[in-house]
């Protein structure tokens, strides 16, 4: 089964089991007219259901938390409000993008998964297999060689927050402790390359 050759790329089963914690980190520079800002998004998932989204613009910060029995963000200001269940669905669907979040759903009730053969994702030629779980589809493009999970794809928001279709490609793949992950990623929207990179 891919999802198996996938599992083995990231390590084996026991590897993607152990871990309990995820940082996604990603940072772009941004021209303004005072000059340039250092933009950075933090994406912390906390298995199975825990997630922190940290992002700073400027002087600008924000931050959103899930956590069981709880949702909620704080603004700028510092203040904290709870989070809409809209928000709180989109974070939840977005974190479980992640290559390892949705081998670590693969045992959990409701999960679904079924190859839908070869094709292109991106710019490259992958083994699709299409999963649902709790309303959301993605669609994983694994490297027919190597087992990898080399990009996502799904329907999201794009920049001006209308929904088109994006497209994840992971590279770099590094050993973390006895896991094997992707440490760099790119975004296409409706084939576009995002244009901040």
């Amino acid at each position: 089964e891919l999802l198996d050759r996938a599992a083995e790329a990231m390590g084996g089963a026991k590897a993607i089991a152990a871990i309990q914690r995820l940082r996604v980190r990603s940072s772009k520079t941004t021209k303004t007219s005072a000059g340039e800002r250092i933009d950075v998004l933090s994406l912390v998932l906390a298995f199975p259901d825990g997630v922190r989204e940290d992002a700073s613009w400027g002087e600008w910060r924000s931050s959103s938390v899930l956590a069981p029995g709880d949702a909620f963000e704080v603004g700028n200001d510092g203040t904290a409000a709870d989070m809409h269940p809209t928000a709180r669905r989109e974070l939840l669907r977005s974190a479980r993008r992640h290559p390892l979040a949705l081998l670590k759903l693969r045992g959990r009730a409701g999960f679904q998964a079924r190859a839908t053969g070869a094709g292109r994702m991106g710019d490259r030629d992958v083994e699709r297999v299409e999963t649902f779980f709790e309303g959301a589809r993605t669609t994983l493009g694994v490297d027919p060689v190597s087992g990898e999970v080399v990009c996502v794809a799904y329907r999201g928001r794009g920049l001006e927050l209308f929904f088109v279709d994006v497209v994840r490609t992971y590279s770099g793949w590094k050993r973390a402790g006895d896991a094997v992950l992707p440490h760099r990623s790119s975004l296409t929207f409706d084939g576009k390359p995002r244009p901040d990179g």
